[in-house]
């Protein structure tokens, strides 16, 4: 790229040549661009089995959405739009959930998803439970001080602070494993993480092959505690938290591959039923070819 004084002192037939160099320039990029974003828009629509005018306007909701999603958790905002906010949310299964909490003494891993407005979800989910059991969510990467202070503000102490964020990176499964086994607990993770994001399983996904995160089922075979589904649904003016049958690590006859396989295509199958509906409330429709990518990257 040149400056501007540098073409201005450059003789006219030499301006001339290099004003065509970096116009030149300029369309080449335009026209990668254009090349990657097409054909990412073929691998989604190959995904998703849908016509490129529908993904190019799925692509654009899901864009508005996401951004109304993270003003919400990473902007300041005032406690008065907290609590509207707060007031759209509903949980049709509310009083199971209490139950659940009350009877069931165990640890707990709750399996979630970035679907929805998952965080104001979640919160609004755990502070109902009224046991003494302490909840930790584990997260790609600590948040930021703005969303500690909109969840301090709305939900005062029944919200996790930066002591109960679980950093992927910083947090091994012996970690995890010594955390559900010291005192009963809530730990949120998340089933939906792409790849590279640790150890990841064969599953059905959309009547194709795909590798998502198998942590969660790992962990809880291994520790031999229940595995409770839950996403978020924005559905008719309503925020909807919505729970999944109870999903128990035991595997009785089977080898313990054999269960681990069943609880995560089950956690996706759940998952898989709310994606179909509402595509754009994902956080991650747009690297979604990424999860086939990998399993057939493992096949070849």
């Amino acid at each position: 790229m040149y400056s501007f004084n540098t073409l201005w002192h450059s003789p006219p037939l030499q301006l001339a040549v290099q004003l065509q160099k970096q116009l030149q320039q300029q369309l080449q990029q335009h026209q990668k661009r254009q090349q990657l974003t097409a054909e990412f828009q073929w691998q989604l629509a190959t995904c998703l089995r849908s016509p490129l005018p529908e993904v190019r306007s799925l692509l654009a909701r899901n864009r508005r959405f996401l951004q109304a999603v993270e003003k919400r958790r990473n902007k300041p905002q005032t406690l008065s739009a907290l609590r509207r906010h707060l007031q759209q949310f509903d949980c049709p299964q509310l009083t199971a959930f209490k139950n659940l909490a009350d009877q069931d003494c165990r640890s707990r891993i709750i399996a979630t998803f970035h679907f929805g407005d998952f965080v104001y979800g979640l919160n609004t989910l755990l502070r109902h439970d009224r046991s003494e059991r302490c909840s930790f969510v584990q997260t790609l990467e600590t948040s930021q001080p703005a969303y500690f202070d909109n969840m301090q503000r709305l939900f005062a102490d029944q919200c996790a602070d930066a002591s109960r964020q679980l950093p992927v990176s910083d947090n091994r499964p012996g970690a995890l494993s010594a955390l559900l086994k010291t005192s009963p607990c809530n730990l949120v993770m998340f089933a939906d993480l792409p790849p590279g994001f640790g150890a990841m399983g064969r599953v059905s996904f959309l009547g194709r092959q795909a590798r998502f995160p198998r942590g969660i089922a790992c962990l809880a075979v291994r520790n031999q505690v229940p595995v409770l589904p839950v996403i978020c649904v924005f559905s008719h003016g309503r925020h909807r938290i919505i729970l999944g049958k109870q999903l128990e690590p035991e595997f009785a006859g089977q080898t313990r591959k054999t269960a681990v396989a069943e609880i995560g295509q089950s956690l996706l199958d759940f998952f898989t039923a709310f994606l179909k509906r509402q595509p754009e409330q994902w956080r991650y429709l747009t690297v979604m070819p990424r999860y086939f990518s990998a399993a057939e990257a493992v096949s070849q």
